[in-house]
């Protein structure tokens, strides 16, 4: 209630993401932006320049496996050819 002068505070905020939200879909990986918003309730001792912030929140599941598309992987296996063909040319000579 009565804080002390200083020039930073952190505050620590635990909220629950419902669990079936993210069972059913497969994702390696997945970016939640939210929008959190200080409020007080006497504003002319405290001075607040961004009363709104956007958070970033990234969520991983462990071990699970990103897919990658077919046409990537039959990309980089002709450009690696191309690039021992070359190799093998240039010292050859």
């Amino acid at each position: 209630k009565d804080l002390g002068t200083k020039s930073d505070y952190f505050v620590n905020i635990t909220t629950r993401i419902w669990n079936g939200t993210f069972v059913s879909s497969t994702f390696q990986s997945i970016k939640l932006t939210v929008r959190a918003e200080i409020e007080t309730s006497q504003p002319e001792l405290l001075v607040i320049n961004n009363k709104a912030l956007p958070v970033e929140i990234r969520i991983t599941k462990p071990g699970e496996i990103g897919k990658v598309p077919i046409g990537v992987i039959v990309g980089s296996v002709l450009g690696g050819l191309v690039i021992l063909a070359a190799a093998i040319l240039l010292l050859w000579k």
